[in-house]
């Protein structure tokens, strides 16, 4: 079968190539099938696909959206970790030099590793997804890749974390973490009704575009996002509570710092912006009170 043959976003399809191959999908790796080519085609048109592009897809799947990738993109890097869904991708792309298919797991490649497959400035990424890893595969690609457009198809509940405001209900550490590497926003939501099989909840695509310079330099962003995860460290504890307890510093410390920024150490962490908290992470780099 090859990637022109038959449309692997067809239900039909999917159900066939799975029983002819005895794949059983794996809840464990967040595996979802998309069975809509419309909402494939939205999501590639979100993410501004060319014919010049050369683009990373992070868990193709069954190659669904790896399919109408291939007729958009110059070249696609499908980065997969299911070894089973790796030799049923390579059976199927024959015929089609636009897809390279490559086993792995995205958080151990370096990107040296990936460097002559895909380019290592304004590279475009587009994936679905796995719920139980998105966050954290997400993140891992902003600190390493040099990023013009991230496309991802997400949890809603994450999409909304991933996007939100200070002082909402969705707002955390999250939050601030991808707003302090990235510009992002919640394109659209998706059913489940589009999916094999079908998950519990829906999900939404969101756009992120990457900061082309951070407002701290390297060692400093490392305190920065410890300083984020202290803050949130007992969420419904104050500032001041919270950062003791996750920075392991003195509450008097904690106190001349804020103060130094006008902070109330009082507020809670999901009251500060970002910039607010790039000011905290200036103060504290430069009292060197933390190891």
């Amino acid at each position: 079968m090859d990637f022109s043959e038959e449309l692997l976003s067809s239900p039909a399809v999917v159900s066939r190539v799975l029983n002819e191959h005895d794949i059983h999908l794996k809840k464990s790796l967040g595996q979802n099938i998309l069975i809509d080519k419309n909402i494939a085609c939205k999501i590639i048109e979100t993410a501004e696909v060319a014919d010049d592009d050369i683009v990373l897809e992070v868990g193709p799947g069954l190659g669904s959206m790896t399919q109408i990738l291939a007729g958009n993109a110059k070249k696609v890097v499908a980065v997969e970790i299911d070894e089973r869904m790796v030799r049923l991708l390579n059976d199927m792309k024959t015929g089609s030099a636009r897809v390279e298919v490559i086993h792995g797991d995205i958080l151990e490649l370096e990107p040296e590793d990936l460097y002559g497959k895909i380019p290592e400035t304004g590279l475009k990424i587009v994936s679905n997804l796995p719920y139980n890893m998105a966050t954290k595969i997400i993140v891992h690609l902003l600190q390493c890749y040099d990023i013009e457009i991230f496309v991802a198809m997400v949890q809603k509940e994450v999409a909304e974390r991933l996007t939100a405001d200070p002082g909402s209900k969705d707002y955390g550490s999250l939050s601030i973490i991808i707003e302090y590497l990235s510009h992002s926003s919640l394109e659209f939501s998706v059913p489940p009704t589009v999916f094999i099989p079908r998950p519990r909840v829906d999900s939404a695509v969101v756009k992120i575009e990457p900061r082309r310079k951070l407002p701290l330099h390297k060692a400093d962003t490392k305190l920065f996002f410890r300083t984020v995860r202290a803050a949130f460290y007992q969420r419904r504890k104050t500032l001041r509570n919270s950062l003791s307890a996750g920075l392991q510093i003195k509450k008097a410390v904690i106190d001349d710092v804020l103060k130094e920024i006008d902070i109330d150490s009082r507020i809670r962490g999901e009251a500060l912006s970002v910039d607010e908290f790039v000011e905290l992470t200036k103060k504290l780099a430069a009292a060197e009170i933390l190891n």
